[in-house]
């Protein structure tokens, strides 16, 4: 995440919300679910309740998971996926 200090935040939850945005921004980019996943899985390690819960990132991790089944690299996003209680 080259260019933003999200150590400016504060707290754990709030760095990890916009790291949930930033993720989810990154998964409609065409190519970038790679980048998307290390942002999510920076932010569930900051706040996993936050991450696992949330219905948009619950929804954007299963959009992802789709496109990972046709896909190689699909391990950790699964595991997240698992975490989440929706693979």
């Amino acid at each position: 995440m080259r260019g933003v200090d999200t150590s400016v935040l504060g707290s754990g939850r709030r760095r990890a919300q916009f790291l949930t945005d930033f993720g989810r921004g990154l998964a409609q980019s065409r190519g970038k679910d790679k980048q998307a996943l290390a942002v999510l899985r920076e932010a569930e390690r900051l706040a996993p309740e936050l991450v696992r819960t949330h219905p948009l990132v619950r929804e954007t991790v299963a959009v992802m998971l789709q496109r990972a089944r046709a896909n190689v690299g699909g391990r950790d996003l699964r595991g997240l996926a698992y975490r989440m209680g929706i693979a």
